[in-house]
């Protein structure tokens, strides 16, 4: 997989999982193995499987692997609001996991769907976790509060607008 041969990496994946079906770890890189491959629905078999038994059965990495590749096969196959509900658990389990930008990346993409949709609504958890994670950063503040207002949320839109307002602290020379 790493040396760009996907369907060799499958190949070797499935004939390994045939041997040892029930190792996890086996299980998530054959469900990475087939989203390289084209084949979204085949991985959502394996890594809903993984993940329906449990987060706390595997190491942090093994976690890590199954919640981005889980993430990337919902989103792949059209199931955005899945995508983001497994995105925000994997946030709130390992906030280091990516870059703020990218999951500010994935809650925009969420927002671009009409309001009291699923798939907005997990967006917009998904901003409001990042805003817990980093309270000042501008680039949750002003997507979370133009997405409240747009919502209707006026209050809440309007304590995250002060927030914006405020001067940003600049370091003393």
């Amino acid at each position: 997989m790493l040396q760009g041969e996907h369907t060799a990496a499958l190949a070797s994946f499935e004939a390994a999982l045939a041997l040892i079906p029930d190792q996890a770890e086996l299980r998530i890189n054959t469900g990475a193995a087939r989203l390289a491959n084209g084949d979204a629905s085949g991985a959502l078999n394996l890594l809903r499987q993984v993940h329906s038994e449990g987060l706390e059965q595997l190491d942090k990495k093994t976690g890590n692997a199954l919640l981005r590749n889980l993430g990337s096969a919902e989103s792949k196959a059209g199931n955005t609001a899945k995508a983001l509900a497994i995105r925000r658990q994997w946030l709130q389990l390992n906030p280091a996991a990516v870059p703020i930008q990218k999951w500010l990346g994935w809650a925009l993409s969420g927002l671009q769907h009409a309001s009291g949709d699923p798939s907005r609504l997990e967006a917009i958890s998904l901003l409001k976790d990042l805003h817990k994670l980093v309270p000042n950063e501008r680039s949750v503040l002003e997507p979370l509060a133009m997405a409240l207002e747009e919502d209707g949320e006026y209050r809440a839109a309007s304590l995250f607008y002060r927030k914006l307002l405020r001067p940003i602290n600049t370091p003393s020379s």
